[in-house]
């Protein structure tokens, strides 16, 4: 049955690949005077999910992201930041599901209202910092494969570290790499 198969691959689904493109657009003109911000984050992610005999194959595209939030800036010392965010977060991924010769072709759209620590290394580069960060969240799951559909609210626990490049116009482009340790996602 479709539905037991998509929760088979929301178990198997234990290890995301996160490489995040984030656009933080922020709301004042000079960052080293600010505390308090907000944020329109624009990226692209790629999940890659466990595969084995009984479940079958599992390929996933590049999945877009936008999200919204507002954050806090500590400056912990002159060289160490400490950012704390509150978002929340849309994304769609395009699955093919291959078990011996059939293929299913699916959806899953993740709706996330997310929790983020980030410590932060400035300038250890012009205008490359290096981070850490922790993220905690509570994301609706909607998988569609054929024509079965569920629907799941899952917690998610997040760990990544990437390098953040400082732009003009108080703009920051993150890449990062990341893991999750929830197997539902």
């Amino acid at each position: 049955c479709y539905r037991c198969a998509m929760k088979d691959i929301r178990k198997k689904a234990a290890l995301i690949i996160a490489i995040a493109v984030n656009i933080n657009a922020f709301a004042t003109d000079n960052q080293q005077e600010k505390q308090f911000y907000q944020f329109l984050e624009l990226g692209i992610e790629n999940y890659e999910f466990y595969s084995d005999t009984k479940s079958g194959d599992i390929e996933s595209s590049w999945s877009p992201k936008i999200g919204l939030g507002a954050g806090y800036q500590l400056q912990l010392s002159e060289n160490w930041q400490l950012e704390n965010e509150l978002s929340i977060d849309y994304s769609t991924v395009n699955i093919i599901k291959r078990h011996s010769t059939e293929k299913h072709y699916g959806n899953v759209e993740l709706l996330g209202l997310w929790g983020t620590t980030r410590l932060k290394r400035n300038n250890v580069f012009e205008n490359v910092s290096p981070f850490f960060e922790l993220k905690a969240g509570l994301v609706n799951v909607d998988y569609q494969v054929n024509n079965t559909r569920s629907k799941d609210n899952n917690t998610v626990l997040k760990a990544s570290v990437g390098l953040q490049f400082s732009l003009e116009n108080d703009t920051e482009v993150d890449l990062s790499l990341g893991v999750s340790d929830n197997n539902d996602i």
